[in-house]
């Protein structure tokens, strides 16, 4: 990244692995570069630019123990950010390599389970991210964070109707800050979908989220963000002619006291339907939004053409 006002920012990774990438293994990964945080360009123009450079590693391993079960568990161990090596005096390999030093730390255990006799699915993880710890897919927020996740997935009626369900809670605290300010999140999802032979797919899915911020010992909040979708595909003849219909339904349920959310009492309805041609494609859309303070209403065509088996063109 090279723009106005901004630095570069570049990477370099190195990944060696013993093992099959789908079966047992062991992988190490080392990586270096420089970051470039959102706050450069809010810096005054006589004050030192920080030095935002970072380096890390990780240790994976992935334990197959037959066809449909498997764990994998990771550790890694960064750079602490240029702020606290400022206080502590130390180098970026110095603030990697001690071992005095936990907030820099990371780690991770995933499992999936998978049952024939039940068609039964089962998934699930947890993650442990030290308040220090740095890496190019992670914001790093001075927070300590932890969340796991399970998921539940079976199938009925000889795979006509599958169910989902799923349950997973995020919270953070900030050791640094006197006010000890905590957050959980806990999202629980069921999602439904049926296949019937010659009828349209249908699907449904609830998602309700709730939010407990600890701002002090005597006061919480709490917010809600519920959602409800739902959809419909159909796939059918015309004549011998090919087409496809789908529609989808999205609600997003409480006031703006709950939640903050710009999208708050917000209904999505969209209707899409494509037509096959020889070579050619048509594709109509629809969409209309309605919310508290305005209705949106769009609609469009496309067109695609094949020319040839190395050439599509469309408007």
């Amino acid at each position: 990244i090279n723009t106005s006002g901004r630095q570069k920012q570049y990477l370099n990774i190195i990944r060696v692995g013993r093992g099959m990438k789908e079966g047992n293994n062991l992988i190490f990964t080392f990586f270096q570069g420089k970051k470039q945080l959102y706050n450069y360009s809010s810096a005054g123009g006589n004050s030192a630019t920080p030095n935002y450079q970072l380096t890390g590693f990780t240790i994976e391993s992935r334990h197959q123990f037959d066809q449909n079960n498997y764990v994998i568990v990771e550790a890694g161990k960064s750079s602490s950010p240029f702020y606290r090596r400022m206080v502590r005096k130390e180098g970026i390999l110095q603030s990697m390599l001690s071992l005095k030093d936990r907030n820099n730390e990371a780690y991770a255990v995933r499992f999936s389970s998978y049952i024939p006799s039940t068609n039964t699915r089962i998934t699930g993880m947890y993650k442990h991210t030290g308040a220090d710890y740095q890496s190019f897919s992670y914001f790093t927020s001075s927070t300590t964070q932890n969340a796991w996740s399970l998921r539940a997935e079976q199938a009925f009626f000889k795979q006509r109707l599958q169910i989902t369900g799923s349950l997973r809670k995020n919270d953070f605290s900030n050791p640094y800050l006197a006010g000890n300010v905590q957050s959980k999140t806990i999202f629980k999802t069921i999602q439904a979908s049926l296949r019937l032979k010659k009828w349209p797919v249908l699907s449904a899915g609830y998602f309700p989220v709730s939010q407990l911020i600890k701002v002090s010992d005597n006061e919480y909040r709490e917010n809600f963000y519920h959602t409800f979708t739902g959809s419909l595909v159909y796939g059918y003849h015309v004549k011998n002619r090919q087409m496809s219909t789908m529609i989808s339904f999205v609600q997003f349920y409480n006031s703006n006291a709950d939640s903050n959310f710009v999208y708050f009492n917000t209904r999505n309805i969209i209707l899409h339907h494509s037509m096959y041609f020889k070579g050619l494609t048509l594709q109509i859309t629809g969409s209309e939004i309605l919310s508290t303070d305005y209705r949106l209403f769009t609609e469009g065509a496309a067109l695609q053409c094949r020319l040839k088996e190395w050439l599509l063109m469309g408007a």
